[in-house]
C-alpha cells in the first residue's frame, strides 16, 4: 500500500509540472505573438520614416518643400523600388545580423526571437505634391512662412485687399452705369437715325456726318418730296447750317406733273395735226390724175410727198412725246416708291425705339439698385462717392422732347396714301388716244402728292453744330499703341529677357491649366468714339472675376503663399534668384502663364495699366472740373447738345482715354522702380486733357521721370506692390501649379534632368503582410484575430504617412 501511495504522488507532480510548463509555454507564445506584431509595426514605422527621410534634397534646399522622389533619377515613378526600399529597411530590424557578415563578432540566434519575414509589401495609394489642387504643396509652403511674415506685412496686405475690394465695387458700378448710359445713347442713336430717314442728314453713331463744310445728305429721305416753299420755317429745320446743307436736295413732283400735262397738250395738238395730214394724204391719193398734164402730175405728187412727210413727222413727234411721258412717269413712280421705302425705314426705327426705351428704364433701375447696395455695403456718404456715381439719373426716351406718336401716325397715313395709289394706277401711255386717261392718272398722282402731309415731322435742331474732328484726340495714342504697351512703359525693351520655358511636361499642363491660350486682360487696341465698349469695358470690368473676399483661414493661407512666392521667385525689377534659372521673370510667369519671359512681362504691364486706368478714371469722375472739361469736349465731338446720353457716353470715352493715358505714365514710373500713389488726387496728375493730343512714348517717359514717389512712402505702391496685389487675386490652383512649373524646370537645369514633380510624393499608404512561425504552444484563445496557417502566424499591417 505504501508503494502505491508514492506512485500517486509522482503522477500528480508530473501532471502538475506539465501544466506549469504548458502555462509557461503558452504565455511565452502569447507574448511572442504580441511582441512579433509590435516589432513588425515598429519596424514598418521605422522603415517608412527612413524612406521619407530620403526626400529630394535640392527641392528642400532651394524651395523648402519636402518631396519623396519616386522617379529615382528617371522621369517616371517606380513604386516597386519604393516597396523594395521599405522592405530592405525593415529587414535590418527583423534580421539584426544582416550586413554584419564581415564583422569580427557574430550575434547569437537569440537576437532573433521572432523570426519575422516579409511576405508582401505594396504601396496601395499615394498623394503627390500635385494632388488635391496642390494643397499638400502649399501646406508645407505656408508652414515654412508662418513665422517669417511680420504682422505689419499682413496688415499692409489686408489694406491693399480692402483697396482692391473698393476699387472692384466701384468698377462694377461704373460698368453698370455705363451699360445703362450706353443703352440710352443707343436710344438717342435711333433718334439720329430717324432724323436721317426723315430729314436726310447722314448720321454716324454719335452725330452728323460731314462732307467738307456741310452735312452729308442721304439720297433718299421722307421729306425729299416737298411741295411747299423750301425754307427753314416750312421744313421745320431751325438750324441754318443744316438748312444750307440740305436745301438743294428737295424735289417737288408737282413741277414734273405740270410739265407732263404740257406734254399731253402737245400730244393732243400733234394728234390733231397728224389726223389732218393723214386726211389730206388720203384725199390726195384718191384724186384721178389720168387727165392731168405732166406738169400737173408733178405738182400733185409733190403735194402727196409733202403730206406724207408731214404725217411721218407728226407720228415721230407723237412717239417722242409718248416716250418722254413714259420716262417722266417712271421717274415719278420711282419717286413715290423711294418715298415709301424711306417712310418704311422711319417706321422701323420708331418700332425699335419702344422696346429700347423699356430696356433703358430696366438698366437704369438695375444701376440705381446696385448703387444703393454699394452705398450700403461701403457705408459711404454721398460726398465720398465719385461724382458721376452719385448721380443716378439716366437719360431715357421720355427725356427726348419729340412727339413720336404723332410722327408715327403721320408716316403711316402717308404710306397708306402711296400704297393706295400704287395699287390702282400707273403712269404709262401707249398712244395719243390715251391722253385723256393719262391726264386722269396725272391728276391722281397729283392728289396723292398733295395728300402727303409731313408737317408733324419736326425735330429740334437748335443745338446742332458742326462736330469737331475727334481723330486728332485719339491719333497719337492709337499710333503708339500699335507697338504694344510694353514698348511704351519700358525705356530699353532690348534688355527684356527672351527666355522660354519648355511646356512639354509642366505640372500646369498635366493638370490641364492651359498655357498661353488666353489673351488675358487686355486694354483696347484702338481708341475712338465708334468702339465705345471696347474702350471702357476692359477697364471697368478688369477686377470682376477676382475673388477678393475670403474667410480668415483661406485669406491667411493666400497671404502666406504669396509671401512664399516673393521669397523664392525672382521678378523683372529684383532680377532672378541665385542659381540656374529657366526664366528671368518668375513671378510674371505665375501671373502671365506664357512660355516667354517677354510675353509674361507684357501681361503684367496690361494688368498694371488696366488697374491704374480704373483708379485714375475714378479720380477723374470724382473731379467736377475734369468732368466739365470732358463734357465740353464730348459736346464738340457729337455736335448735338440735345442728345445728353450720347454726349454722356462720349464723355466716358474721353475720361477713360484720359485715365488710360495717365496710367501709361504711372506704369512707366513703376517699371523704372518708382512708387506711385495708389489712389491719385487730380492735382497730382501728370497729363492734362490736351496733353493726350499727339501723345508719344517720349512724352510718357518724360512725365514718368518727373514723378518722385518712393515705394516705401505710405499710400504709394511700386512694382512689388502690384505684383503682390495680382498674386493675391490670381486663381489659387493656377498660381500653385505655375509655381511648380518653375521649381521643376529650375531643378532640372540645376541638378537632375529627369526630375519631375509629378513623381514627388507628399504621402502614401503602404500595406504589408508578415509571417512568423509558431514555436511554442498556440491555443486558439491566444491567437484571436491573428491568422494561423500550418503553424505560421500572418500579420496584416496598414500604414499612412504624409510630410
Amino acid at each position: 500500500m505504501k508503494k502505491k501511495e508514492r506512485g500517486i504522488i509522482t503522477v500528480f507532480l508530473s501532471v502538475l509540472l506539465l501544466a506549469v510548463l504548458a502555462l509557461i509555454l503558452t504565455t511565452l507564445e502569447a507574448v511572442r505573438l504580441k511582441g512579433g506584431y509590435v516589432q513588425a509595426d515598429r519596424a514598418f514605422n521605422t522603415a517608412i520614416d527612413s524612406v521619407f527621410a530620403g526626400y529630394y534634397a535640392p527641392l528642400y534646399e532651394e524651395y523648402h518643400i519636402f518631396g519623396l522622389d519616386t522617379g529615382f533619377g528617371s522621369k517616371e515613378a517606380n513604386y516597386n523600388t519604393l516597396s523594395d526600399t521599405i522592405k530592405t529597411y525593415m529587414e535590418y530590424t527583423f534580421l539584426p545580423r544582416k550586413g554584419m557578415d564581415k564583422l569580427p563578432i557574430t550575434l547569437p540566434s537569440s537576437f532573433e526571437p521572432f523570426g519575422i519575414t516579409i511576405d508582401k509589401m505594396n504601396i496601395t495609394s499615394s498623394e503627390t505634391l500635385m494632388d488635391k489642387g496642390g494643397e499638400l504643396f502649399t501646406g508645407q509652403a505656408c508652414e515654412y512662412m508662418k513665422y517669417k511674415v511680420a504682422e505689419n506685412g499682413i496688415k499692409n496686405l489686408l489694406e491693399r485687399l480692402d483697396f482692391i475690394d473698393r476699387t472692384q465695387k466701384t468698377g462694377e458700378i461704373l460698368e453698370k452705369k455705363q451699360e445703362a448710359e450706353e443703352t440710352a445713347a443707343e436710344l438717342e442713336g435711333k433718334v439720329l437715325l430717324l432724323m436721317e430717314a426723315i430729314d436726310g442728314f447722314e448720321m454716324k453713331k454719335h452725330g452728323v456726318q460731314t462732307e467738307g463744310d456741310m452735312v452729308k445728305i442721304k439720297d433718299s429721305f421722307v421729306k425729299k418730296l416737298w411741295t411747299k416753299t423750301v425754307d427753314r420755317n416750312s421744313l421745320g429745320i431751325d438750324n441754318d447750317w443744316l438748312f444750307q446743307s440740305v436745301k438743294s436736295n428737295y424735289i417737288n413732283p408737282l413741277t414734273n406733273i405740270g410739265e407732263a400735262k404740257k406734254q399731253l397738250m402737245r400730244l393732243e395738238g400733234c394728234k390733231i395735226k397728224l389726223e389732218a395730214a393723214q386726211k389730206e394724204l388720203v384725199e390726195l391719193l384718191a384724186v384721178n390724175t389720168s387727165n392731168f398734164t405732166r406738169k400737173e402730175k408733178k405738182a400733185h405728187n409733190a403735194r402727196i410727198e409733202k403730206a406724207r412727210q408731214a404725217s411721218e413727222s407728226y407720228i415721230k413727234e407723237e412717239q417722242e412725246i409718248i416716250e418722254s411721258l413714259n420716262r417722266e412717269g417712271d421717274y415719278l413712280i420711282g419717286l413715290i416708291k423711294k418715298e415709301k421705302e424711306s417712310i418704311s425705314k422711319a417706321l422701323n426705327v420708331l418700332d425699335e425705339m419702344q422696346p429700347l426705351n423699356e430696356e433703358v428704364k430696366k438698366k437704369a433701375e438695375k444701376y440705381i439698385e446696385a448703387l444703393n447696395q454699394y452705398r450700403e455695403e461701403t457705408k459711404e456718404e454721398a460726398s465720398n462717392i465719385p461724382g458721376d456715381l452719385d448721380n443716378p439719373d439716366i437719360s431715357t426716351g421720355e427725356g427726348i422732347q419729340f412727339n413720336f406718336d404723332e410722327m408715327k401716325k403721320c408716316l403711316i397715313e402717308s404710306k397708306t396714301v402711296i400704297e393706295n395709289y400704287l395699287a390702282q394706277s400707273d403712269l404709262t401711255i401707249t398712244s395719243s388716244y390715251d391722253s385723256k386717261g393719262h391726264m386722269s392718272k396725272l391728276e391722281m398722282y397729283e392728289n396723292c402728292i398733295n395728300n402727303l402731309d409731313f408737317t408733324p415731322l419736326k425735330f429740334n435742331y437748335t443745338g446742332c453744330m458742326k462736330p469737331k474732328d475727334s481723330t486728332s484726340f485719339f491719333e497719337g495714342l492709337n499710333r503708339i499703341l500699335g507697338k504694344g504697351l510694353l514698348e511704351l512703359v519700358v525705356k530699353d525693351t532690348d534688355a527684356v529677357s527672351e527666355n522660354v520655358i519648355n511646356t512639354a511636361e509642366l505640372p500646369s499642363v498635366i493638370m490641364n491649366t492651359a498655357i498661353g491660350t488666353s489673351e488675358g486682360n487686355e486694354p483696347a487696341k484702338k481708341f475712338s468714339l465708334d468702339n465705345k465698349r471696347d474702350v471702357y469695358l476692359p477697364v471697368f470690368s478688369f477686377l470682376n472675376d477676382s475673388k477678393v473676399k475670403e474667410n480668415g483661414s483661406k485669406l491667411l493661407a493666400n497671404i502666406l503663399y504669396m509671401e512664399y512666392i516673393k521669397e523664392h521667385f525672382g521678378d523683372y525689377l529684383k532680377g532672378a534668384k541665385n542659381g540656374k534659372r529657366v526664366l528671368s521673370y518668375e513671378k510674371e510667369y505665375i501671373l502671365g502663364d506664357e512660355e516667354k519671359d517677354v510675353n509674361n512681362l507684357k501681361e503684367v504691364v496690361n494688368k498694371i495699366v488696366l488697374l491704374r486706368s480704373l483708379t485714375d478714371t475714378i479720380t477723374l469722375l470724382a473731379d467736377a472740373k475734369s468732368r466739365e472739361e470732358a463734357q465740353v469736349m464730348a459736346a464738340g465731338f457729337v455736335g448735338f447738345t440735345g442728345m445728353p446720353a450720347i454726349i454722356e457716353a462720349v464723355k466716358y470715352i474721353i475720361l477713360v482715354t484720359w485715365g488710360f493715358s495717365e496710367a501709361l505714365v504711372d506704369t512707366a514710373a513703376i517699371f523704372s522702380g518708382k512708387g506711385v500713389q495708389i489712389i491719385k488726387q487730380k492735382k497730382d496728375f501728370s497729363l492734362g486733357l490736351t496733353d493726350i493730343f499727339g501723345l508719344t512714348k517720349q512724352k510718357i517717359l518724360e512725365k514718368a521721370g518727373c514723378l518722385k514717389g518712393d515705394t516705401g512712402e505710405p499710400g504709394y505702391g511700386g512694382y512689388e506692390t502690384y505684383l503682390d496685389i495680382f498674386l493675391l487675386l490670381e486663381n489659387k490652383e493656377d498660381k500653385i501649379y505655375r509655381s511648380m512649373d518653375i521649381i521643376q524646370e529650375n531643378l532640372r537645369v540645376g541638378y537632375e534632368e529627369g526630375f519631375s514633380i509629378k513623381n514627388c510624393l507628399a504621402g502614401f499608404t503602404a500595406e504589408g503582410e508578415f509571417k512568423m512561425e509558431s514555436r511554442y504552444i498556440d491555443f486558439p484563445f491566444i491567437t484571436k484575430d491573428k491568422e494561423l496557417v500550418d503553424g505560421v502566424y500572418h500579420y496584416h499591417i496598414k500604414k499612412e504617412y504624409v510630410y
